[in-house]
């Protein structure tokens, strides 16, 4: 007998008959030739198969809200060229096109009735650019959890999504830390969010800009213990997740600095190939992330301050760590540190790579070392995304505005270190005391702050990062 039977049961209709989509000769899951108003009367399910199609944002909010009930909130942000993105067509000219389309960015959120109760809906749509999260996507999601965990209303999200938009580089990135704030003040609230995943849902520049990333990578760049050692020659590390497993890629301990107990967090690539793999080259897996948690709680206890130092091409990829549950470890991460309530200082020292890197970048202030990188992908992932050539890197690195100069500017970091002549690989020491000397200066004021004051202007740090949409009043000031 079935564990599982498939019933075909009809589903009512709230908001009314569905929008035309558009839709093959015949169903990919069964090869039957489709008729698209009986195909819509099932909403969009074949009836023989029960191939589901993909849907737009139009199409779930006809499914979801009481008809008559919708009404859209904060339409008119709109999305914007930053990055002056050319290729392989101009960003800007991509989103006007859509917007003729009909499609209103790749997010759209507003209040309806569900079953005549009140929610709060968002929902992606993957025809626009997609489903990728950018700045006004973020900024319409943090909103609307804002006002539901205010109000006490359920939230209900429905995902289709292709990550962090590329063409608006670091700022699309930071969104992550921005609505995973907001889940996490939703959460505590009380109100009921709802996650409802669908198809598809993925995961989560004087030198030039390849010279910086190169420098960034370089093999012989001082790497967190170098750096740790130097700060806290009593450094002593602590291992393990105690769940599963120690993830070499991450060094965690405690040191004494500047007379005070402090946490260190950093990762670790490795200078031999030997050590190298044991490291993983830097790219965590949820295990670090568990660890990373594990040690920031007992700080708070403790009341240690903590110092993250990041170093990672991103968060490994591969399926044991997809099997672990990787994008749920970093998500949860992400949200963990807005509520760890002791000062965080966090320093870029080489590659500050994607959701990886954010995952141990969400702090009170963050600062990068001269020659170092951040960006929402790497340039030859972003190469094989845009061009589907990864040999185009150098033109990836340039468009994605990754390093420290460009970074500053766009206000995600508070400061660019400078490095040794000949660069940090050139001069340990030197490189050490220069950034020892920007992280006791960033964290001495944050020392004597109140816990309930550090955590509201961790969380306005990453609310109103980008500096081009305004807060609504109620919502609180922009941090300068």
């Amino acid at each position: 007998m079935a564990i599982l039977e498939r019933h075909q049961e009809e589903v009512a209709i709230q908001g009314g008959e569905l929008p035309e989509i558009l839709l093959p000769t015949n169903c990919p899951g069964c090869g039957i030739a489709l008729q698209p108003d009986e195909l819509r009367a099932h909403n969009y399910v074949c009836t023989e198969c029960g191939h589901h199609f993909r849907l737009g944002a139009d199409v779930w909010i006809s499914l979801l809200a009481d008809k008559g009930s919708w009404q859209e909130r904060w339409s008119d942000v709109r999305s914007h060229d930053l990055l002056n993105w050319t290729v392989p067509k101009p960003y800007q000219e991509t989103v006007e096109r859509l917007l003729e389309d009909g499609l209103n960015e790749a997010l759209r959120t507003g209040t309806c009735t569900l079953d005549g109760k009140p929610i709060w809906l968002a929902t992606f749509d993957f025809g626009f650019v997609g489903g990728t999260l950018s700045i006004v996507a973020g900024e319409r999601l943090a909103r609307g959890m804002e006002q539901a965990a205010s109000s006490g209303t359920p939230y209900v999200l429905v995902s289709a999504s292709g990550g962090a938009r590329m063409q608006e580089g670091v700022l699309a990135l930071m969104q992550l830390a921005k609505v995973n704030a907001a889940v996490g003040r939703l959460h505590a609230s009380g109100a009921p969010f709802f996650s409802v995943l669908t198809d598809p849902t993925f995961g989560g520049t004087a030198a030039s800009v390849w010279e910086i990333v190169e420098l960034a990578r370089h093999p012989q760049r001082p790497y967190s213990l170098d750096y740790i050692r130097r700060l806290a020659p009593d450094f002593i590390e602590l291992h393990g997740d105690r769940l599963s497993a120690d993830d070499p890629a991450l060094v965690g301990g405690i040191g004494t600095w500047h007379d005070r107990t402090t946490l260190f967090l950093g990762h670790q690539k490795g200078r031999s190939v030997k050590e190298r793999v044991a490291r993983n080259w830097g790219m965590m897996h949820p295990e670090g992330y568990r660890k990373a948690l594990r040690l920031a709680h007992h700080a708070a206890k403790f009341g240690f301050p903590i110092i993250s130092l990041i170093d990672t091409p991103g968060a490994y990829p591969g399926a044991g760590a997809e099997e672990r549950g990787i994008a749920a470890a970093i998500a949860n991460a992400i949200m963990e540190w807005f509520r760890i309530p002791v000062p965080i200082v966090a320093a870029v020292i080489g590659e500050g790579g994607s959701g990886g890197a954010l995952g141990m970048g969400v702090a009170d202030r963050v600062i990068m070392l001269e020659n170092s990188i951040y960006s929402v992908a790497s340039p030859e992932a972003a190469a094989s995304i845009v061009w589907r050539d990864n040999s185009r890197k150098v033109e990836a690195a340039e468009q994605l505005q990754l390093t420290s100069r460009e970074i500053i500017a766009m206000g995600v970091v508070e400061e660019v270190v400078p490095e040794p002549t000949g660069s940090a690989s050139a001069d340990y020491d030197a490189a050490a005391a220069a950034l020892d000397e920007a992280l006791h200066r960033h964290m001495q004021p944050l020392l004597e702050q109140p816990s309930a004051e550090l955590l509201q202007h961790r969380y306005d740090r990453f609310r109103y990062i980008d500096s081009l949409i305004h807060a609504e009043p109620h919502f609180g000031p922009k941090i300068d």
